[in-house]
């Protein structure tokens, strides 16, 4: 989940966040949202360490990785996350999720340790620091330039798996791929040699830039259509013919094991 804030390389404006927050509140029909102190929690790390063990790593994954249940050794989590949030998730549970409540099998001071515990993986379990990514320049956006283009069977005369965009990679096909999300989110993580060009800009901020050759451009987002499907109809419209979207999105394909990078 990547920044939406117009400060953050996103779409957003402040106004715009706080009325998808309201809209949110009512679709839950939250009556009342739950007023949480963003003071720090002092707990013993010690029991805290051996809580997450016992009862967390079965599903959060041992090194916070994520199993069943979300990734915590994640810097963006738990930066993001106050320390009375965590509690709150620990003690009541998560509805419509597999979170149940432990307040009633963990006391207080185990809580607080928990909470502890976590803030002291800030920054991951043993991950690798992220490393510097630069947006590649025009000259680049052409991957295996000395190619073939790839000959793609496409669902809905739209769709590629990622396998065979993977296969033809592999294969070092000539292609282009565009990241249709926000920069901030192919920051965090993209495919190789892939180009953000985010779906909320303005065709003509990347569209002069993508040479018309009929090299095969791939498209792909998280959601994983809406984004993507925006992109490619800009490339239609604009007489790019040779066009697909990735049908799985990049975290299926970050899933499936399939080559991404990911920097700051």
């Amino acid at each position: 989940m990547a920044g939406y804030l117009d400060a953050q390389g996103g779409p957003l404006a402040d106004i715009e966040v706080e009325l998808i927050l309201k809209w949110l509140y009512e679709m839950a029909a939250v009556k009342e949202p739950i007023a949480l102190s963003r003071e720090p929690i002092v707990g013993d790390i010690e029991i805290g360490a051996n809580i997450y063990n016992l009862q967390c790593a079965s599903c959060h994954g041992e090194s916070g990785e994520g199993r069943s249940a979300p990734a915590l050794g994640n810097a963006m989590t738990l930066a993001t996350a106050t320390d009375h949030f965590l509690r709150y998730a620990i003690a009541e549970g998560r509805d419509g999720t597999p979170m149940k409540a432990h307040k009633d099998q963990l006391s207080d001071k185990e809580i607080d340790g928990l909470v502890a515990f976590l803030r002291t993986r800030s920054s991951g379990w043993d991950i690798p620091k992220p490393i510097p990514v630069k947006i590649p320049s025009p000259e680049e956006y052409i991957l295996n330039p000395d190619g073939d283009n790839p000959v793609f069977n496409l669902k809905e005369d739209k769709y590629v798996s990622s396998e065979k965009v993977n296969e033809a990679l592999k294969n070092g096909q000539r292609m282009i791929i565009l990241d249709a999300r926000s920069e901030v989110a192919w920051r965090q993580m993209h495919i190789p040699g892939a180009i953000p060009v985010p779906y909320y800009k303005e065709p003509e901020d990347f569209i002069n830039d993508i040479p018309n050759d009929g090299t095969q451009i791939v498209v792909y987002c998280a959601c994983p259509h809406a984004a993507s499907g925006r992109v490619l109809s800009t490339l239609r419209r604009n007489g790019f013919e040779n066009t697909a979207i990735i049908d799985e999105g990049i975290l299926v394909w970050a899933q499936l094991g399939f080559p991404v990078r990911s920097g700051n």
